[in-house]
């Protein structure tokens, strides 16, 4: 489920100076419940599911999987006299995937344009140019993107009956002994968790110019952009030696770079 909640303020003062103001805050929450069972060696398919019961039970499979997010935003736009633009945001998202001490990422951006074509010394070019607009901007983003519970260590029951256990990660566990007789349960870890994650951020940096020429016969929009992503979110994968599979974590940066 999703519930949005904002509220906007707009106001005009001496007919040049118009605000535009948004706050708000959000609240989401995702629940996912599976369950499988599996049946082979069944000797008579034609019997549809009633004939399951004469075949090889597999190992049941099931897992409930929950999330939720917070967040809080606000927005001013800011014009004079359809000229000089100046917008502003603020937001800041809590995940429950991440713990307490990192569960908050705080996101701002900036942007201002210039409407050069507003502007009186620009009238002689307007048989040519009909619009102009300068502008550049600058803003932080996050991402949340990884297993529900990757911050958590993993342990998993199984029976002993059923011999050699397979998990996601395609590491298997036998069953070991217990007295005389193999252990009817066990419970085996298969992921290490990682208390320490966090937000992943992208910093970015827009310049950018756009023309309308010729009557609206011709638009010309071009971009400089710099994008920094910092810690990364990614499976580091583990060596077997420790006995795991992979460990989510914060890893290094990535830069992107170019015209447009």
């Amino acid at each position: 489920w999703l519930n949005e909640n904002t509220v906007t303020y707009q106001t005009t003062i001496d007919k040049r100076h118009n605000l535009n103001m948004l706050a708000g805050i959000t609240f989401e929450e995702s629940r996912n419940k599976f369950n499988s069972i599996s049946f082979s060696h069944i000797p008579f398919e034609s019997l549809g599911m009633a004939g399951m019961k004469n075949g090889t039970p597999g190992t049941p499979l099931g897992y409930i999987e929950e999330e939720a997010t917070m967040s809080y935003l606000a927005r001013a736009i800011y014009n004079f006299d359809s000229r000089y633009y100046l917008t502003a945001t603020m937001r800041a998202d809590g995940s429950s995937k991440f713990d307490k001490k990192n569960r908050w990422g705080y996101f701002p951006s900036f942007a201002v344009s210039w409407n050069l074509s507003e502007e009186s010394f620009f009238k002689p070019l307007r048989s040519v140019v009909s619009e102009s607009k300068f502008r550049a901007s600058w803003g932080v983003t996050g991402n949340n993107r990884i297993d529900t519970y990757a911050r958590f260590s993993e342990l998993m029951m199984m029976d002993a009956s059923e011999g050699l256990y397979v998990n996601q990660e395609g590491i298997g566990h036998g069953v070991y002994p217990f007295g005389e007789k193999p252990s009817s349960v066990g419970v085996i870890p298969t992921r290490l968790g990682n208390q320490e994650l966090k937000w992943e951020t992208t910093k970015q940096i827009n310049v950018g110019l756009d023309l309308t020429l010729f009557g609206d016969r011709l638009n010309i929009v071009t971009d400089f952009y710099d994008k920094v992503t910092s810690d990364l979110l990614m499976a580091q994968t583990m060596p077997y030696s420790s006995g795991y599979g992979e460990l989510w974590r914060n890893i290094g940066e990535v830069q992107n770079t170019g015209f447009e």
